[in-house]
């Protein structure tokens, strides 16, 4: 099961966790905004460097230099030679450095405490159901 979050206004925010999912926005022709989408995080995203975040969005950035699946090392280099860098296009949410995780920081649990945090920092409040 996905987890959701459901922000001040009720509305539901789904949240789906692929490293590869912003490529897929990188490269879509459209517009977001007439879809009732008003933001993209993207989360230890592989390949960050080979695609623009697309304008008229806001979109933010989750990265670990220690991600052996996207920054560093023979899973990154060996999948599309994935290293860290930024989106061009996207501002950054949160840079870590490291994660004492199986890969670095990788995993989608290794993020989700540190994502609901930065939106209640944010002023957005935020309630996971499971």
């Amino acid at each position: 099961m996905r987890p959701l979050l459901i922000n001040e206004r009720f509305s539901i925010i789904k949240l789906h966790f692929c490293s590869i999912v912003g490529y897929a926005i990188g490269t879509r022709k459209g517009s977001f905004a007439n879809e009732g989408l008003e933001f993209v995080d993207y989360i230890s995203p592989h390949q960050p460097g080979s695609f623009n975040h697309p304008k008229g969005i806001n979109g933010r950035q989750f990265s670990t230099k220690s991600d052996m699946v996207s920054s560093i090392g023979k899973s990154a280099k060996w999948f599309g030679n994935s290293s860290y860098q930024k989106i061009n296009g996207a501002e950054w949410g949160i840079q870590r450095e490291s994660n004492d995780s199986k890969l670095g920081g990788h995993e989608v649990g290794s993020w989700l405490n540190n994502i609901i945090d930065y939106w209640k920092n944010q002023g957005i409040q935020v309630n996971v159901i499971e």
